[in-house]
């Protein structure tokens, strides 16, 4: 007898029974459960519709797309370390190089080589703007316009030809601060920052979003140092606000106003003796011809998006910015017989009008 074949018959009888089984409980299950499911639709809503003004998430996400060097800074980041002037900010970031002589407002800096023969007043090669608004001026120099970077919610760093989305073909490119709304805060915010050397930073904002059309907030700032050497004290006082409007669900409109005094003293340069003989000394010359810079100014603004659909937008904006500097650099003083006193140094003391306009049009293109 052939076991093989009667053991491969019982298999066969065995597989079939079971095949029976599934198939009487499971015409029943199959007849409950349809194949498709309707779902209901559900609908998603938000108390506050954020205008188009604000595009932190957007602009992060288009930056991860760029090949070329663009760095993102999120002030929010920077909360858990000192940040006083736009040199502790750009600290870190890559291919950038800044600092200050004196610890105050007083910097230089520099981006794949531009501004390298700037003097300490024009800081040429990189090009400054507040909400895509140009504050650098026609000629290509900043003229002491330095922009407080507390007042802004983040700022984009892009390095040399990827600055052209800004406009700007300077060698070292352009910083774009992009200014903080009451979006971006809570409806009053105090801060008090202090360090050696006299540092007192405060700070007060209060925001309110009034309904689904209206939004504004205001800033109040004092900021005092004494300075690591003598003769550099610094007192500057500023007030930021903005205020937006939905006129309609595709266009935002937001204005802008800040007004700025900031009063430094210069310590003036050292011999390497008089370094080595005591640092944080002031030079003779500063403090015999009392060096200083002081910058008042004022600035107002407007920027209006128009989202024509998903894909594509148009910004409209528009700036006005006055500004006084006074800035006497004078070594001393010279008594003649004939025409009276002579003053061997410089003072300079003007004021500087700049007029801004900007329109761009943005397009999204999907890849395939």
């Amino acid at each position: 007898m052939n076991f093989t074949a009667l053991h491969k018959r019982q298999l066969q009888g065995s597989t079939l029974s079971i095949t029976l089984l599934c198939s009487m409980f499971a015409s029943p299950v199959a007849a409950e459960h349809p194949s498709s499911v309707e779902l209901d639709s559900i609908e998603v809503l938000s108390s506050h519709n954020a205008p188009a003004t604000l595009g932190l998430e957007a602009e992060r996400a288009e930056l991860m797309l760029t090949s070329g060097g663009v760095s993102f800074i999120d002030m929010d980041e920077l909360s858990e370390r000192n940040v006083s002037s736009l040199a502790d900010m750009l600290r870190y970031v890559p291919g950038i190089f800044a600092t200050s002589d004196s610890g105050n407002d007083t910097i230089f800096f520099t981006s794949r080589g531009s501004n390298l023969d700037a003097t300490d007043y024009d800081m040429n090669g990189i090009k400054l703007l507040q909400d895509g608004l140009s504050v650098t001026s026609a000629d290509g120099n900043n003229h002491n316009r330095i922009i407080d970077p507390l007042s802004a919610r983040y700022a984009t760093v892009a390095r040399g030809a990827n600055a052209l989305k800004y406009g700007a073909s300077t060698l070292g490119g352009a910083i774009n601060f992009t200014t903080q709304t009451a979006y971006d805060t809570a409806p009053l915010t105090l801060s008090l920052n202090a360090g050696s050397h006299g540092q007192v930073l405060a700070r007060a904002t209060a925001s309110k979003i009034f309904n689904e059309q209206f939004d504004g907030l205001i800033t109040i700032e004092d900021k005092q140092w004494d300075g690591y050497r003598d003769h550099n004290e610094q007192s500057r006082h500023g007030l930021y606000a903005n205020a937006g409007w939905r006129i309609s669900d595709s266009v935002a409109s937001r204005f802008y106003a800040t007004y700025l005094e900031n009063d430094q003293q210069l310590a003036g340069a050292l011999t390497r003796d008089e370094v080595n003989a005591d640092r944080d000394q002031a030079s003779s010359k500063a403090l015999g011809g009392n060096f200083q810079i002081n910058v008042n100014s004022w600035r107002l603004a407007n920027k209006t998006i128009w989202d024509i659909d998903e894909n594509r937008s148009v910004e409209f904006g528009v700036s006005y910015e006055e500004q006084d500097l006074y800035h006497p650099i004078v070594d001393k003083i010279i008594i003649t017989p004939g025409p009276g006193l002579v003053f061997n140094g410089l003072i300079i003391d003007t004021k500087q009008k700049d007029f801004s306009t900007m329109a761009r049009y943005n397009s999204r293109i999907d890849n395939p």
